[in-house]
């Protein structure tokens, strides 16, 4: 726009310059005009002519990192930290130590866990084994020497009931007898369920609880070897460590932020789409990236994303381009100019750009015939950096001022000077 003003205040100047040198009318000796010869002006033109044109739309934008590839860090669990492994700014791979936290509560608890665990797997395996050899023969030695106790006393009792009923023993006597044979009875009946029990082997139902306990110790185990594995805060990223704002010596709460990291080998380009150019754009349109900092340096780029929602106050859409950063000379938040690349219009009738004015708000351009100038409006499509379509107004062959046309009185003589 302010080359188009610029252009149409030094043709104003020329037209002044002009109507001076003659070409128009002089005031009379009564205070009237008189006509005279007008006299050629000197103009360069270009002719109007069909070719497939590439318009652009530039942009200013800002660089940032890919949301995706940045990771905010936090403590999953707490404790002081022992050691800060790296700096702000330094690049670190995948899986990297970070920030190392005191371990030795953890370590102690995982000890625990695991001291816990093999028990229960001791357990285990001895009700999963069954009763050896030994213990069953052992078993049955009870057994029998409980049954022959038990045939003694009983044969005792026997023999005492005569001399009872003969009254040469005294009743308690009696009952003591009585006693002792139910006592080693009820021993004959223990050893022989105890040698029963050691046959039939373990219980599946002893063994279903035992095994439970052992999954149990081995899901603590694993909880305490997490816990332990948390005190050392890793990178799950290779990047640059961009915030580090712990030190050494500093308590963690759960949740406080360790570190920053991004993956700059890729970054974005943001921008403001205008909504007039959001049906000639899509994801995978190509951009060119100037990086206004470094020299306008420019990497080509394309756009990745294109937001469904446009801004309320200005209709404008947000959009994301991928740049390259392989140099690493790209740095998040630099202000940068994007050119976006147009569909191409086929078999468009062009003219320089140069030769397009402004009347009132009317595009004009002067046309050049048998060697007289007349302003034609015209109807501009798009636009390339030095090119623009006409719609309507124009025929291809058309000569057209470029130079020192604008504001030529209709029919002004025009002269183009030899190159």
């Amino acid at each position: 726009m302010n080359r188009v003003i610029s252009m149409l205040a030094l043709s104003l100047l020329m037209a002044g310059v002009l109507a001076v040198a003659g070409c128009g009318a002089k005031p009379g000796a009564d205070g009237g005009e008189v006509a005279e010869p007008l006299r050629p002006v000197e103009i360069e033109t270009a002719v109007a002519i069909t070719e497939d044109l590439q318009p652009t739309v530039e942009l200013v934008g800002s660089l940032m990192a890919q949301p995706e590839k940045t990771v905010e860090l936090s403590s999953q669990v707490s404790g002081i930290v022992q050691k800060v492994l790296v700096r702000e700014g330094q690049e670190v791979a995948a899986d990297a130590e970070l920030v190392k936290l005191d371990d030795r509560a953890a370590q102690s608890a995982l000890d625990k866990a695991r001291a816990a665990c093999d028990e229960a797997a001791a357990n285990l395996g001895l009700l999963k084994r069954g009763p050896l050899p030994a213990e069953v023969e052992e078993a049955r030695q009870e057994l029998k020497k409980a049954t022959q106790a038990a045939a003694s006393l009983k044969a005792k009792y026997a023999a005492l009931k005569p001399l009872k009923d003969e009254k040469e023993i005294s009743d308690i006597k009696y009952e003591e007898a009585r006693t002792d044979l139910e006592g080693a009875e009820a021993d004959r009946e223990t050893a022989a369920a105890k040698l029963s029990v050691i046959q039939a082997g373990t219980r599946p139902e002893n063994i279903a609880q035992a095994e439970a306990h052992l999954r149990a110790a081995q899901a603590d185990v694993g909880a305490q070897e997490l816990a332990a594995a948390l005190c050392v805060i890793k990178s799950p990223i290779s990047g640059v460590v961009m915030q580090l704002p712990v030190r050494q010596g500093m308590y963690l709460q759960p949740a406080t932020t360790v570190a920053t990291i991004m993956d700059l080998g890729v970054l974005f380009a943001k921008f403001k789409l205008p909504s007039a150019q959001l049906a000639q754009v899509a994801e995978g349109t190509p951009v060119v990236v100037k990086v206004l900092a470094l020299g306008e340096t420019a990497q080509d780029g394309t756009i990745v994303r294109i937001r469904h929602e446009a801004d309320p106050q200005t209709a404008d859409v947000e959009a994301f381009a991928s740049v390259d950063n392989a140099a690493k000379l790209l740095r998040p938040n630099l202000a940068c100019r994007i050119l976006v690349t147009l569909p191409e219009a086929k078999n468009s009738l062009a003219i320089p750009s140069s030769a397009v004015s402004d009347k009132d708000g009317t595009p004009v351009v002067t046309l050049i015939r048998e060697g007289k100038a007349h302003e034609v409006p015209v109807k501009p499509g798009i636009r390339t950096s030095d090119k623009t379509q006409i719609v309507e107004g124009l025929a291809p062959g058309d000569i057209v001022a470029t130079k020192g046309g604008y504001g030529l009185p209709d029919g002004c003589p025009v002269v183009v000077p030899k190159s």
